[in-house]
């Protein structure tokens, strides 16, 4: 083999080497805006998300309709704060069953409709905690939405989550385990 066959074989793969490189490193371009697309992405729909949620027909159908019951049977004139800090859902079946106990049908009915709208609730917030998990909703954004909201609402409804398990032993797990790493966050940022 003559000398310059040699050198055309090094050239030659240096060429490809250089190539390779230059492919390899376009091909990390690619992927790290393909990453920053998606990451773009997850946070316009959480955003979206949170806009629905609390804009949407889940605040008006339900958290407005939970509120309308307890202010009802509990505490008239307290905004919807109150109920989470200074009630339950044991509590505000107690005041139901007192206030109707003359017509249980009645009573019955309010507490069914209450049952609905937390049904509703607590379906929502796991259904979100599903798509936090699956990647599709950005958890730190979601947090900064609910953090206050998640734990409040996961004790208001410790006794109905409860009672429903003995029927259906994992419903509302998901959303129970992001109440409660959200409510020990909240903690550990307050204590920093």
């Amino acid at each position: 083999m003559a000398r310059s066959d040699y050198v055309y074989r090094i050239v030659t793969l240096l060429v490809a080497i250089a190539a390779g490189a230059a492919a390899w490193a376009e091909v990390a371009e690619i992927k790290s805006h393909y990453r920053e697309d998606i990451r773009r992405r997850k946070r316009v729909a959480t955003h979206e998300f949170a806009g629905d949620m609390l804009h949407g027909q889940f605040m008006v159908n339900h958290v407005e309709g939970m509120t309308a019951i307890w202010v009802h049977y509990a505490a008239e004139g307290s905004p919807h704060e109150d109920m989470l800090t200074h009630s339950t859902y044991a509590s505000l079946s107690a005041e139901i069953e007192a206030d109707t106990a003359e017509q249980p049908d009645h009573g019955r009915d309010a507490v069914a409709k209450m049952d609905a709208h937390l049904d509703a609730i607590l379906n929502t917030f796991e259904s979100m905690v599903m798509e936090i998990d699956g990647g599709i909703l950005d958890e730190d954004i979601c947090y900064a939405y609910w953090a206050p909201v998640f734990p409040a609402w996961e004790r208001w409804a410790r006794g109905y989550i409860d009672e429903r398990r003995k029927d259906r032993p994992h419903i509302w797990e998901d959303f129970e385990r992001t109440a409660t790493a959200w409510r020990e966050r909240t903690e550990t940022l307050r204590r920093r």
